[in-house]
């Protein structure tokens, strides 16, 4: 903090506490709300703690403050956020300068415990039905004083005021029978969304909840009220103890180990016990004091097979992997029904203490396959844990090319992932085959090239091991896979490479140019580049007889079919294997842009037929394209009347269809007979009639010309 900032502090919190009335009250209640509260408060959820007096049991909601009233008292140290409507302290510093200070809020953690817990107690709170999604707007506070009363009541470092222990045991004895929304509210995970159904509460009791809080003094309050069953599952199949190891707290596990009849070792509907929750968790104290009860297993087993060590493991807890592997029942490589044992998920979180702990016990395999075929040398390379994968490369039982079941190898795992460091030290093995097909065909060089890994590229593509034409399954090549994926330093360095082929084209006749047409948004790049190379063929055409021209006309993309058009050597009336044309393609489609760039490119037919006798003009017709009808009338040589192969015209078609204005301006052009019949015997106005398009049939019954 600034040399002087503290005294400025200092002074605008004495003057705070030197106005009159009520305002010293409010201002320093604001101030310890908003510092010390769990998170930010909203203007509403500050009121409303602001309203809350001692031993009322109803919401005053004409005692609730003015957020303005609030503000004012607390001199310019808070601020509201306009954007998110929460409550703020005027700077950090102001925020280190309170905490740095603590007997300005003497007791203050109790006293907001009291206020959730008085809140909570409130009777509009308590009629609340308990399968509520929602706070209720007249109650705000309800969620924050629902998810935070007992971290305040834990953290109040006095003793604990008796008024928020009698508070918490009547909140509490109504989560025994089910009957307060609070429980609900309290289970939400973080990020729960409205949409989502809400826990389930009807075995969460009050001493669940106490436990997973970790405050003592209260659970002994509840643990000696009446014939209370310690062993006693929620819906989940958690007992007390479960939530009091999940949650870490010692003393609270010390308390229940400690009564009688306490089941230590009781699974969840999971298969999880206490000890595999507080291994998992991490919490270090909380194993130690479960491995040293008779009646837990150390090695348990849940539904997925997972063991408290493959938890602690997956987490990067050492200190309870230590715990647990002094234990002769642990089993260190016991695998899971992933068949993973606690290795591969040390290895997979990137562990390299803890891989070096199991590596070092004698019963541990190094290279065990999981039902993926993975082996923990494929996860290292796989998330790009180098130094882990060293050790185990150190191992003679490892093999560095082992595949998995798709066929991936460590070094295709690397590649696909641009984890440069892990290439590097495969490619130090002679033993590993730097071309090795996956199940799909991919080479660990075609992974790389997909990924945009261009440094992997550069190590993978001037090996004489390597082919850079590789083709996959489908055809492709490792610079067809980069052109597709849109990485254009990648494709340069393909083009650099003398022995690349940049016109393969794959099994549905596409080269990489026509791949990229197709991609067209910004790949304009990659095209230029393709088209860079002299030995590149801007009019290929695929098993469709679609030319790179034809996809980006069709996919709508304006710049790749400008690029197009600026070679003389692309041919713009190409017809693919359903006699469409580009311009087809775009006025169908809609591509306004697109069809006025071909109409003004000289040679261009405007008034093809396709296989079905439909026009540019019928396309656009039929699709209701009002701007390309337009655009086509306007050109020579395009006829309005034409008749498809059923003999309906661009009329009928847009009539069938109910496009008012596109049969509004076709009525409008010469020789357009809109009572003209097709082989159905069908006319414009039959058409129109049949769909139910009354504008279309007013417009043709209200035509001046009969026929």
């Amino acid at each position: 903090m600034a040399i002087g900032l503290g005294d400025a502090y200092s002074t605008t919190i004495e003057r705070l506490k030197q106005q009159k009335g009520d305002k010293p009250r409010l201002g320093m209640g604001v101030l310890a709300w908003v510092a010390l509260a769990e998170r930010p408060l909203h203007v509403s959820e500050l009121c409303h703690a602001l309203a809350v007096e001692p031993d009322s049991r109803y919401v005053d909601n004409e005692g609730v403050p003015l957020i303005k009233t609030l503000l004012e008292c607390c001199v310019g140290l808070v601020s509201v956020d306009r954007e998110t409507s929460t409550v703020r302290l005027v700077h950090v510093t102001l925020h280190e300068y309170l905490r740095g200070h603590p007997t300005l809020f003497q007791n203050c953690h109790g006293i907001m415990a009291s206020v959730c817990l008085t809140y909570l107690n409130f009777e509009q709170v308590k009629e609340l039905p308990i399968t509520l999604k929602e706070v209720p707007e007249e109650l705000p506070l309800l969620q924050y004083a629902s998810s935070c009363w007992g971290v305040h009541a834990r953290e109040e470092q006095e003793e604990l005021p008796p008024v928020v222990g009698s508070l918490a045991v009547e909140l509490l004895r109504q989560y025994d029978t089910n009957s307060h929304i609070s429980a609900a509210f309290f289970l939400r995970p973080q990020g729960w969304q409205k949409w989502q159904s809400p826990p389930v509460t009807e075995n969460f009791t009050g001493l669940h909840c106490i436990a997973a809080l970790g405050i003592t003094e209260i659970a002994v309050i509840l643990l000696e009220m009446g014939n209370r069953d310690i062993n006693i599952q929620d819906d989940s199949g958690r007992t007390a103890l479960a939530w009091a190891a999940l949650s870490g707290h010692e003393k609270m596990v010390q308390l229940l180990l400690s009564r009688e009849g306490v089941k230590p070792d009781l699974e969840s509907h999971l298969g999880q016990t206490p000890l595999s929750l507080a291994g998992k968790a991490g919490h270090e104290g909380v194993v130690n004091m479960l491995l040293n009860r008779i009646g837990v297993n150390p090695d348990q087993k849940d539904y997925a097979g997972r063991t408290p060590l493959s938890y602690a493991a997956e987490d990067g807890h050492e200190g309870v992997v230590r715990l647990l592997l002094t234990h002769s029942q642990v089993r260190p490589d016991d695998p899971d029904s992933w068949d993973r044992t606690p290795l591969q998920w040390a290895v997979q979180g990137g562990h390299e203490n803890l891989v070096k702990i199991f590596l070092a016990c004698g019963d541990v395999n190094p290279e065990t396959f999981d039902k993926s075929g993975q082996t923990p040398a494929s996860w290292a390379s796989k998330n790009g844990h180098e130094a882990i994968l060293r050790l185990l490369l150190n191992r003679t039982e490892v093999n560095p090319d082992s595949p998995d079941s798709r066929g991936r190898t460590p070094l295709s795992w690397a590649a696909g992932h641009k984890h440069e460091g892990v290439v590097k030290l495969l490619l130090e093995h002679r033993d590993v085959n730097l071309d090795a097909k996956n199940s799909n065909g991919r080479t660990p060089l075609s992974m790389a090239a997909g990924s945009g890994g261009a440094n992997v590229v550069s190590l993978l593509l001037y090996r004489k091991e390597v082919d850079p034409n590789s083709v996959d399954n489908d055809g492709q090549t490792p610079l067809s896979w980069a052109a597709m994926s849109g990485h254009e330093d990648v494709v340069q360095q393909f083009l650099d490479y003398d022995f690349v082929n940049p016109n393969l084209a794959d099994k549905s006749g596409r080269t990489p140019l026509s791949r990229v047409a197709g991609r067209g948004r910004n790949a304009e790049g990659i095209a230029k580049l393709l088209l860079s190379r002299t030995d590149v063929n801007p009019d290929s055409f695929d098993q469709i007889w679609e030319t790179p021209l034809s996809r980006a006309a069709a996919n709508g993309h304006k710049e790749m079919v400008e690029l197009l058009l600026s070679r003389d050597d692309v041919n713009p009336n190409w017809i693919d294997c359903e006699g469409c044309t580009p311009l087809t393609k775009a006025a169908r489609y809609g591509h306004e842009e697109i069809v006025g760039l071909l109409l003004a490119r000289a040679g261009v037919n405007p008034d093809p037929a396709d296989i079905d006798g439909h026009t540019p003009l019928a396309h656009a017709a039929m699709k209701g394209h009002k701007g390309i009808v337009v655009m086509l009338l306007g050109c020579e040589n395009v006829f309005a009347d034409t008749k498809d192969r059923q003999g309906r015209t661009p009329l009928s078609l847009a009539a069938g269809e109910g496009h008012a204005e596109v049969v509004e301006i076709l009525m409008g052009c010469n020789g357009v007979d809109p009572f003209l019949k097709d082989k159905l015997g069908q006319t414009p106005l039959s058409w129109a009639d049949q769909g139910g398009w009354t504008r279309v049939v007013e417009l043709i019954q209200g035509y001046p010309y009969e026929y």
